[in-house]
């Protein structure tokens, strides 16, 4: 290499080393001295945000045919997590809400500070007045907390043919803004709406043959057999408009006659 190449890539890295050493040397006199970072530093400590159980949800729906695949909402599924908080959705939903609130709040006071004035700070270090408030400047940027209060969900819903052979997805990513919609749009809606359609969903022939089996082919209330005439339900105990699940202990058979006249009852 030739010597004065050398020469001069040493000078231009002792050039860049000085700079660095007065750059890291007015940060800290500005760190010093300004009242605008001690008072950004006393706003750190007042602001207190909520942890997130997760930042980010991987959301697994498994449907019963490829027909109800198709059919399926991605929006209701994460309606659906929301409306019944499964590990804690729509807690961390609530979290963010309040932290996003609060964090427009921060930033205001932050942006107040960078129209502050210093200049009788300036008097006691020499140096530029455009010169500390450029430092000022990037030094709040610095120590400002950082906007990390997004949450995101994966949403996936599938379905695999009995043997396998066959595999077919819907997915889609959900940023913030997406999920906030969401969760909006379902607190103005009536409680479980989106519930109750996932849980009527789950109603498969298996299940209805085995609560029918259980109850003898019989209403559980009038005692009605179809020798009988009767048209026999597979009715939820507990509504599913009321949050009541597809589950085999909380349905039961009825004739309709009788599922007609307890409705959503109890």
């Amino acid at each position: 290499m030739n010597f004065e190449i050398l020469i001069g890539i040493l000078v231009l890295m002792i050039l860049f080393i000085i700079w660095v050493v007065i750059d890291k040397l007015n940060a800290e006199k500005v760190l010093q001295i300004s009242l605008n970072i001690k008072a950004l530093k006393n706003l750190n400590e007042q602001y207190c945000f909520e942890k997130y159980f997760k930042r980010t949800y991987k959301i697994n729906h498994k449907t019963r045919s490829k027909a109800g695949l198709m059919k399926l909402s991605l929006d209701d599924i994460i309606s659906y997590h929301i409306e019944n908080n499964i590990n804690g959705f729509r807690d961390d939903l609530n979290k963010m809400v309040n932290n996003k609130t609060k964090y427009a709040e921060y930033t205001n006071q932050v942006q107040q500070l960078n129209e502050q004035t210093t200049s009788l700070e300036i008097t006691r270090i020499k140096m530029k007045e455009e010169t500390f408030l450029k430092y000022e400047r990037k030094l709040i940027r610095k120590l400002s907390i950082k906007n990390r209060f997004d949450l995101k969900a994966i949403v996936c819903a599938y379905y695999r043919s009995p043997k396998g052979r066959n595999y077919y997805q819907k997915k889609r990513r959900f940023k913030n803004e997406q999920l906030l919609d969401l969760f909006n749009e379902w607190k103005k809606k009536k409680n479980y709406q989106v519930s109750a359609r996932f849980e009527r969903s789950k109603m498969s022939d298996s299940l209805r043959f085995d609560v029918l089996k259980r109850d003898a082919y019989q209403c559980k209330i009038c005692g009605a057999t179809a020798r009988d005439g009767a048209k026999l339900h597979v009715d939820h105990i507990r509504p599913v408009s009321k949050g009541g699940k597809t589950e085999y202990h909380n349905l039961q058979t009825l004739c309709e006659r009788c599922n007609l006249g307890k409705s959503n009852k109890e």
